[in-house]
């Protein structure tokens, strides 16, 4: 028995942890993980082939990845989130209750399953990573319009198949049709057809970790639907830049090109054609720009970017938007927002305040639009209680 008392006892500085994240605003993660751990615990002491301290470790590194300060910004940056899930709520679709902010190098969506889901549905803990530090000073609004593609990613873990069903449909049929034009081919032309529809299914195939080119395209339409010309925005400041690599191939992402290409012809869709000549410009620029190395393979890209697969995915995406009934961002909601900062009023959490930044920035210019950003921001956070 004294041995199985031990065992048990191992957990407590892990359980002190815990007790002090359900201190914090993470409670609602706290709650659960003091629930895992102690169903741990109990199966320990029951079962001598458990390894206490393997278990244990698992918790600590789980425990290692959560925030570990909460100040104004965190209550901004969770606020946020809390409005569009609320929002999204409200029209029937349901995000991860377990949304957490974690300040990061650069924007991007993380997912932690909680240890020890033995018998029971996988809970996950989700993570937007967002650039910067926990500090008021390093929020800019002018690039939350990144926090709408991550919270896509949390949006699509759940409803995923609304997109991925009906594109999967046409990429078959389109890499079937490939498939039976190289039927007469003979010898290395036909291994080089069928090592194409192999590489153009690698990287389009939708995957449930959402590391392809589809989901990733998918997305960001999401975000261009919610958030229009403030998203446009973003692109433009994120994608102008020196080292950005207009062609080079990864498996997440799609090529730049293709990706901004895609979004200026969706923009045109949904009304926005005003506001992609920005766009439009460094496209033309990247034309120009010389193929090398880094760049990957121009034939490759080439056979990869198949515009009958990116309309696929276009409109396999835009559908998905309307059946999930997504609120689109369109000249009256940019109105709206327009005369509510008119008459000096602080855009709401989400997708207005957003929306509004940009306006501002737009419309009055980065000398009025510092100080009310500032002021914004102050604002907003008088309303925050986590």
């Amino acid at each position: 028995m004294g041995r199985r008392t031990n065992r048990r006892d191992g957990f407590q500085s892990v359980l002190a942890r815990i007790e002090k994240i359900c201190e914090s605003p993470l409670f609602e993660i706290g709650q659960s993980l003091n629930e895992t751990v102690r169903e741990i615990q109990r199966a320990v002491l029951h079962d001598s082939r458990l390894s206490e301290a393997a278990l244990v470790r698992d918790v600590d590194t789980m425990l290692d990845l959560l925030p570990t300060t909460f100040g104004d910004r965190f209550r901004f940056d969770s606020a946020m989130i809390l409005a569009t899930s609320e929002a999204l709520r409200e029209i029937g679709l349901q995000l991860n209750p377990m949304i957490v902010p974690l300040h990061s190098k650069t924007w991007g969506h993380d997912s932690l399953p909680l240890p020890w889901n033995k018998g029971k549905k996988i809970s996950m803990v989700d993570f937007i990573l967002i650039p910067g530090n926990d500090e008021v000073g390093d929020i800019n609004l002018l690039s939350y319009p990144f926090i709408f593609h991550e919270i896509g990613h949390n949006l699509l873990f759940r409803y995923g198949s609304i997109f991925s069903d009906n594109f999967k449909i046409d990429l078959d049929r389109i890499t079937n049709k490939f498939r039976l034009s190289s039927i007469a081919d003979r010898g290395a032309a036909r291994g080089q057809a069928q090592k194409r529809i192999e590489l153009i299914r690698g990287y389009w195939l939708p995957s449930a970790n959402h590391k392809n080119w589809a989901y990733e395209l998918a997305i960001d339409i999401v975000a261009l639907w919610l958030c229009g010309p403030a998203y446009l925005a973003a692109l433009h400041d994120k994608f102008d830049e020196r080292h950005v690599q207009p062609y080079y191939l990864e498996q997440e992402h799609p090529p730049n090109f293709t990706r901004l290409s895609a979004l200026v012809d969706v923009a045109a869709e949904l009304g926005w054609s005003n506001h992609v000549r920005a766009l439009v410009q460094l496209l033309e620029r990247w034309k120009h720009t010389r193929w090398n190395s880094e760049m990957g393979n121009r034939n490759q890209y080439v056979a990869l970017v198949d515009s009958q697969i990116v309309n696929a995915c276009v409109t396999s995406s835009l559908l998905a938007c309307k059946t999930l009934r997504l609120p689109l961002c369109n000249e009256d909601t940019v109105n709206r927002i327009r005369q509510e900062i008119s008459r000096g009023e602080t855009p709401d959490f989400g997708i207005d305040v957003v929306v509004g930044a940009w306006l501002v920035h737009e419309e009055r210019g980065e000398q009025y639009y510092g100080p009310w950003e500032s002021s914004t921001v102050r604002d907003l956070l008088k309303y925050v209680t986590l």
